[in-house]
């Protein structure tokens, strides 16, 4: 949106907020538009002399004037490949009938030199489109990594703070889905002014803050604050009986005795109820600054057997949280006690929750007391908290914002109260100059380049300096005032906005290409050895930006494109939007640490499946069918394959007969693709046929009703489905997605393998309802008994599989949707990579290699 629109819409407000908007707004000056492009005429006559009779002589009865599948009239189909919406279309006819979907299977087929000559006139003609560049504005993910690297705050978080994204072709990097409305730009000011807030007060340290090193034992003190709910969690003391809780009395049961180097070493021993939700939170940390910390927690597993303390024979989970964070889940060996070291970003005032998570006892401990409790227990030894860690010093923040000015101790002046930051610190430092604007300009022009990702002219920088030069005359300090210009700077569409344009010799431009590559595989901006590349003109060179992109998957960051990648490719950002029903599945329906520990390993065990296959380069037939899977102890129990224990995910093997194997049946994508309730064929088939398979389909029409679970199990799904694909207006697209959705009929609603429904009889639980039917044929008459037969039946095209996942990066990658010369570079990009046993590696090497993905034009 223009500056002239997005003011008119703007509502009355504060007036401090209402300048904040009016400069950010003045300052914006390019609209979100694409820009124009010329496209070569297309062939007419060989239009109108053979590829005209062929749409009349075959497509005519289902998209001619009588009757139009779809909303698709081929009839009026014109040549003009210059307009890109027909343009698209033809890109549609040439993509289904080089798939053998039009003409369909049970109609009489062209001659195959006769379909030939279509198709390739049609790739001719697409090859010569050319769509416009496009540029889009960061989306709240990528804004809140640009403000991380930017001043070096990997622990900022300020997401939640901007309004949610809108998606299209299922990702939010999209352009048209990524809008600007004055409510942005209202957040933007908040987020950016929270993000100013911490980079300033760490920045303007006076001095480098020394590591500290605390180490808390339980009952030191008082230094550990146990919460104590149903006998859920017990302190021992360090000298005399071991105390344990008997929840009868409400009083300390000292009868019961544990080892003596249990009482040495003063562990806690964690019991827990079936509805418990014990605890432990170390309220005794201080952490002095925000920061990087080193954390070590000691841990062991016990058996308890009424009283008597046993060697235990497996290791229990556990997790360290805060109120809002989840660090990892690990493992308390047994017996003998070992370290966990995690590293990680603290602010003051965070507690740490130490959670047992493995150990939910029977109702029974509640009314009979620990005496009695026959089952694992959790002891910790202590925990360590080291830092901040060293790093540069001055700290980034302070040179990006403040260079090598010094600093001195802030004093109240007459027109102002305190400067614009928080800080723990009673005493305040300033950054001080005897030449606030040229110091000013200098400062302004090495963060404009810096934080926009490319050189910025004078000419720019000066449009900032009014901002600092009016707070200055208002007395404002010069802190003060160069925040509020850093401010409008973190708002302004240099900032917020990625383009790529192409130059004089028709390559892209280096620094749009560099931000390119850096926001599709690390969700951030370009660090020094992009730019310097950019700069030099060699990133445009093939080689140079294949080493590149090896450098940035190599690069840890690159975790950033693998969650969010898969996240929105395969819907795991919803694996919380249903849960297990309690009735249909008791077992399932679990809440509290439990719960967390299960999903994060679904939503984990996927990413990890994708990391391996992009570290290794496997094949792309691995998202159909795999000899591995990536398990830890709670989803190998939910897939019922044993001898796999602890908390961390690993490469296992597979049996055969394990039911397991690529990504179609992994618990994150069966519970995201289920209602909690029951399971759908349609729902599970629309997301393979779309998201695997890469085949869009149509909404449904407005006028059919959605299937009801029938938990009583008087009917199928099967036979419910059965008169939908009776409608004539919606056989053809249950063809398509009904067949992949039956053979996933034998997962559940969490992705457990299963023979039978599950129905209610008398409001009664009855596991073995109707058995389960996973067969099928598809569109084009194949067959299958199972899931098994299905995946030979995709794996028999693993174009289509590489051709669906490449065109997923790329959209993802360049922002906007695939125009038909993109879906031809993808063809290419599909046969060269026969070559390297299309590899995913390989695949995206050859993705960011393409025409679209270097100038998207």
């Amino acid at each position: 949106m223009s500056s002239e629109r997005l003011l008119r819409k703007m509502p009355p407000m504060q007036p401090a907020l209402c300048w904040k908007a009016l400069v950010v707004a003045l300052i914006w000056a390019l609209p979100l538009v694409a820009l124009a492009a010329d496209a070569k005429p297309a062939d007419t006559d060989a239009f109108h002399q053979r590829i005209k009779p062929f749409l009349v002589k075959h497509c005519d009865e289902c998209h001619g004037a009588k009757k139009a599948e779809g909303d698709l009239r081929l009839d009026t189909l014109s040549a003009d490949f210059g307009d890109q919406k027909t343009a698209d279309v033809w890109a549609r006819v040439r993509e289904r009938m080089r798939d053998g979907e039009m003409p369909p299977p049970k109609r009489p087929r062209p001659d195959d030199a006769e379909a030939q000559a279509v198709l390739t006139w049609v790739a001719e003609q697409t090859r010569s489109g050319v769509r416009p560049p496009v540029m889009r504005r960061l989306n709240r993910i990528e804004y809140e990594n640009t403000l991380r690297d930017l001043f070096d705050l990997p622990g900022l978080e300020v997401k939640e703070l901007l309004p949610p994204d809108g998606d299209a072709e299922g990702f939010d990097t999209v352009a048209e889905a990524l809008d600007i409305s004055y409510v942005q730009m209202a957040r933007y000011l908040e987020t950016a002014d929270v993000a100013l807030d911490l980079a300033i007060a760490l920045g303007l340290q006076p001095t480098k803050p020394e590591p500290t090193k605390q180490l808390l034992w339980p009952q030191d003190s008082g230094d550990w604050d146990v919460r104590v709910h149903d006998g859920a969690v017990l302190p021992l003391g360090p000298n005399g009986p071991d105390p344990i809780w008997n929840p009868e009395t409400g009083f300390i049961d000292k009868s019961i005795r544990l080892p003596k180097y249990t009482r040495r070493i003063r562990a806690l021993a964690s019991f827990f109820h079936a509805d418990s939700a014990g605890q432990l939170r170390f309220n005794s940390l201080r952490i002095p600054v925000p920061g990087m910390y080193r954390v070590r927690i000691s841990t062991f597993t016990f058996d308890w057997n009424k009283g008597e303390y046993l060697p235990a024979q497996a290791s229990q989970p556990f997790s360290l949280t805060t109120a809002t964070r989840t660090f990892g889940y690990y493992d308390a060996p047994p017996n003998e006690a070992a370290a966990t070291t995690i590293t990680t970003w603290l602010e003051p005032g965070e507690v740490f929750h130490f959670n047992p998570i493995g150990l939910r006892h029977g109702a029974g401990l509640q009314q009979k007391g620990s005496a009695q409790w026959k089952g694992p227990g959790v002891a910790v030894e202590w925990i360590e908290v080291e830092g901040p860690i060293a790093g540069p010093w001055p700290l980034v923040a302070r040179q990006r914002l403040f260079g090598n000015l010094p600093l001195q101790e802030w004093q109240a002046e007459s027109k102002t109260t305190r400067p614009m930051r928080k800080r723990n610190s009673p005493i305040l430092y300033s950054p001080v100059t005897a030449k606030p604007m040229e110091d000013a300009k200098r400062l302004l022009h090495d963060f404009l380049s810096r934080a926009c990702r490319r050189p910025m002219p004078t000419t720019e920088v000066e449009r900032y300096l009014p901002l600092v030069r009016a707070k200055l005359d208002d007395g404002a300090t010069f802190e003060e005032a160069m925040r509020y210009a850093y401010q409008a700077i973190l708002c302004s569409p240099d900032f917020l906005l990625l383009r790529i344009e192409a130059t004089k010799n028709g390559l892209p431009d280096g620094f749009a290409l560099a931000s390119r590559l850096s926001y599709f595989l690390w969700k951030s901006m370009p660090d020094e050895e992009l730019t310097r590349l950019a700069a030099n003109g060699s990133l445009n060179k093939p080689d140079v930006l294949r080493a590149q992109t090896e450098r940035l998957l190599n690069d840890p960051k690159s975790q950033r494109f693998v969650d969010d990648f898969t996240n929105q490719w395969l819907k795991l950002r919803d694996i919380n939007a249903t849960q297990p029903d309690r009735t249909l599945y008791p077992e399932q329906a679990l809440e509290g640490d439990v719960a967390a520990y299960l999903i994060d390993s679904m939503v984990n065990e996927t990413r990890q499946f994708f990391t391996t296959m992009l570290r290794e380069d496997l094949s792309v037939a691995n998202i159909v069918d795999s000899e591995f899977a990536m398990l830890n102890e709670p989803l190998a129990k939910l897939y019922a394959i044993d001898g796999v224990q602890g908390a961390e995910l690993r490469k296992v093997r597979l049996a055969p007969d394990s039911h397991r194997g690529g990504i179609l049946t992994q618990a994150g994508v069966l519970k995201v693709t289920a209602n909690g309730t029951t399971t759908s064929p349609v729902t599970r088939g629309a997301w393979v046929t779309t998201r695997i398979l890469g085949r869009p389909l149509p909404p449904p029409p407005p006028d059919i009703a959605a299937i009801d679970p029938d938990v009583r199990g008087a009917t199928t799904v099967r036979e419910q489905l059965a008169k939908h694909r009776d409608v004539e207006s919606c056989a053809a697209c249950h063809a398509k997605m009904d067949p992949p959705g039956f053979a996933l009929e034998s997962y559940d609603v969490v992705g457990a393998w299963r023979e039978n429904y599950r129905v209610l009889k008398d409001n009664r639980l009855e596991r073995k309802g109707p058995a389960v039917d996973p067969t099928g044929e598809t569109a084009d008459g194949r067959a299958f008994k199972d899931l098994t037969e299905y995946k030979r039946i995709l794996l028999a095209d693993q174009d289509q599989l590489a051709r669906s996942l490449a065109s997923k990066l790329l959209v993802y990658a360049i922002g906007r949707t695939l125009s038909g010369a993109d879906r031809l570079e993808v063809d290419d990009l599909v046969n060269r990579l026969r070559d390297k046993n299309q590899g995913v590696r390989s695949l995206l090497h050859e993705v960011i290699q393409t025409r679209a993905f270097r100038a998207s034009q």
